[in-house]
């Protein structure tokens, strides 16, 4: 009877530890069927492809930078502007610099400009006129003897004229001179040696309005 007994108990434990068993191997089969179906819906959800196309920020804000550098502003920009409505042309000069206008010949028929440097920046009384403009009825410009390159004026290619001691007396002087409409303009220079750079700046602001 015992026997019997034993023999029953050792059955229902060998049967137990197979239902245990085959439970165990089922469902990890089961987990593993369903890691594959995953993966075959989402092929690359846990791989890295170094051939794709990397992914663009969302980040649409860009800093420009074609104003930033200092070198590429308008130096300019401040100037003040002198405005001849009579002869036809506007011409900017530093907020520091000062203007005369006159007007010499018979009848008063040569206007000039005078722009002047404030304060002097050279030594010796004259030497703060940066830049004469003549304006005068149209004549025959001389040719230039003594050429140092050339100048742009308002699209116009000018020869600068260089003489030293100066057209009025006054260190290395340049001209320059050009014919428009029915005018002649002339630009000269005191000291140009010295205030080469201003002086270009300046003229380089020069443009007919008629």
């Amino acid at each position: 009877m015992n026997q019997k007994k034993l023999i029953t108990v050792l059955s229902i434990a060998i049967l137990a530890l197979i239902v245990v068993g085959y439970t165990y191997w089922n469902n990890s089969n089961n987990n593993k069927l369903a890691e594959q179906s995953l993966t075959d819906i989402f092929p690359n959800s846990n791989t890295v492809d170094n051939n794709s196309a990397p992914l663009k920020s969302l980040n649409t804000n860009t800093q420009q930078s074609s104003n930033s550098n200092p070198a590429q502003r308008d130096e300019t920009a401040s100037w003040k502007i002198y405005t001849s409505s009579q002869y036809g042309y506007t011409i900017k000069y530093p907020e520091n610099f000062s203007i005369q206008t006159g007007s010499s010949g018979p009848g008063g028929t040569i206007f000039t400009l005078a722009i002047n440097s404030e304060p002097v920046n050279t030594e010796g009384a004259g030497q703060s006129k940066y830049l004469w403009i003549g304006v005068e009825p149209k004549r025959t410009l001389s040719q230039c003897e003594n050429s140092e390159g050339k100048i742009t004026i308002d699209g116009y290619s000018v020869e600068k004229c260089i003489e030293q001691g100066s057209f009025f007396g006054q260190g290395k002087g340049m001209l320059a001179s050009i014919n428009h409409g029915n005018y002649s303009y002339f630009f000269s220079a005191d000291y140009y040696d010295k205030n080469s750079a201003t002086v270009d700046k300046i003229i380089a602001t020069f443009r007919f309005i008629k």
